[in-house]
């Protein structure tokens, strides 16, 4: 299916750009990919209780929400200890999680089957 969007350029006029929408992707085995899955959801799970004791409780329980972004999902800016904010991406790209400051502090850590309480 192919869809327009309307995208507004400062300095110009707006236009429709076409896109096209994939409703069927690579299939997926689940025994194939279940460790993978099982993994980046106890991950998912512990940056999720980390967003929910750094964040102001939102109806619906928004507040730990994951966004999509170009390579994984991130928690976006969570406020933190000393005035800083923190953002916590997983990279689904290069494999890793990545914690990030506002005070330029960067972390990474590898995305992998071990267990998630050794991490």
């Amino acid at each position: 299916m192919i869809v327009a969007r309307t995208v507004h350029v400062v300095g110009k006029r707006a236009c429709n750009i076409p896109y096209q929408i994939s409703a069927s992707g690579p299939p997926l085995e689940w025994e194939q990919w279940k460790d993978t899955a099982e993994t980046l959801h106890m991950y998912m799970q512990i940056v999720g209780k980390a967003r929910l004791g750094l964040t102001p409780i939102q109806n619906h329980w928004w507040n730990i929400a994951f966004y999509l972004t170009v390579r994984g999902l991130t928690t976006s800016a969570m406020p933190a200890d000393r005035g800083m904010s923190l953002d916590i991406e997983f990279d689904l790209l290069s494999h890793e999680v990545v914690c990030r400051t506002s005070h330029g502090e960067i972390r990474n850590i590898p995305l992998r089957p071990v267990s998630v309480a050794h991490s």
